[in-house]
């Protein structure tokens, strides 16, 4: 992760600070009511569970095809103390996070089964939405914000890219990808932290609304947000070579994915993808050479003898 390039992203997150971060803010407040209302004991633990998840924006817990709050209420329905329970274990915090991430999950593949068994097919669910740790990472942080952080995959992975540092396998479960986010948060929250301006501006943010971060872990989730959604920057090459802010325009600039052109033949579809779509959406980078390519590696890997030097195009013998 190249420290440099991501202070040169800090004065336009300091600007969005300045400007009020009205549009985030949802977040801080989302934690605030969290932290005053989670009661694991509570009686009635739905009614609990629900009051725990509100704020003026719902999407850290819903969107069009993401329902994991919806999903545990309709849980807490068949068997609200097996909730409780699954909760308990989550938030018990002597047990490795892996282990209890993965538990979480199993549970919740276990209770979409009981949830589908006797409903006639069309009312038969097939995601419970918390085989990403999207979900999990929410609970765990809302629960201990000092200790966690809010995840999604998307955000992490092009934060990454574009700091220069090594990315998220998809090949990774969803307990390793969390290790591993968590990993790079802490290493970015180091990097803030070193900036008394930005940690001056955004205690005072915090006292002005009122908010609470007390280890500076949704600071780190925004600014890592900010950086990779939208590489907000006032002057910085990203490691592409092109400018943030044109990274920034041609992403906004860019057509929904998933676009589907329709019509009988000969009305112009494939035309128009060739015309419209296809340089858009298509690197155009100049091949290298095998010889090229091995010289490259060879290069990288450092690979020579003492006294001696390899070139894989040279015809001398090594």
């Amino acid at each position: 992760m190249n420290a440099d390039i991501i202070r040169r992203y800090l004065p336009a997150y300091r600007k969005r600070l300045s400007d009020g971060n009205e549009e985030e803010k949802y977040k801080w407040d989302a934690l605030r009511n969290f932290q005053t209302n989670w009661d694991i004991e509570a009686p009635d633990f739905k009614a609990m569970f629900s009051r725990s998840l509100q704020a003026e924006s719902s999407n850290l817990w819903q969107s069009l095809n993401y329902l994991p709050k919806k999903m545990i209420e309709s849980y807490c329905d068949i068997d609200p103390e097996a909730v409780r329970e699954a909760f308990r274990s989550l938030y018990d915090e002597e047990q490795p996070v892996g282990e209890r991430i993965e538990g979480f999950i199993a549970f919740c593949q276990d209770m979409l089964h009981r949830r589908n068994e006797g409903q006639p097919a069309e009312n038969r669910l097939n995601q419970h939405y918390h085989r990403d740790v999207r979900a999990i990472s929410l609970y765990l942080f809302f629960r201990y914000p000092e200790r966690h952080y809010l995840y999604k995959f998307s955000f992490a992975k092009q934060f990454l890219q574009r700091v220069g540092a090594d990315t998220i396998s998809a090949r990774w479960s969803a307990a390793e990808k969390y290790r591993f986010y968590c990993n790079v948060c802490d290493g970015l929250r180091e990097i803030l932290e070193a900036d008394d301006d930005l940690m001056g501006e955004y205690r005072a943010w915090l006292s002005a609304h009122g908010f609470n971060d007390p280890a500076n872990h949704l600071l780190t989730q925004d600014v890592l947000m900010c950086i990779g959604e939208y590489g907000e920057t006032t002057d910085v090459t990203a490691p592409n070579g092109l400018a943030a802010s044109r990274i920034q325009s041609r992403e906004t600039d860019l057509p929904s994915k998933n676009v589907i052109l329709y019509g009988p033949p000969g009305t112009g579809k494939t035309y128009r993808l060739r015309s419209e779509f296809f340089d858009r959406f298509t690197e155009r980078r100049q091949l290298r050479t095998e010889e090229e390519r091995l010289d490259a590696l060879a290069a990288q890997r450092m690979w020579n003898r003492p006294g001696r030097t390899c070139s894989t195009s040279s015809s001398r013998a090594c």
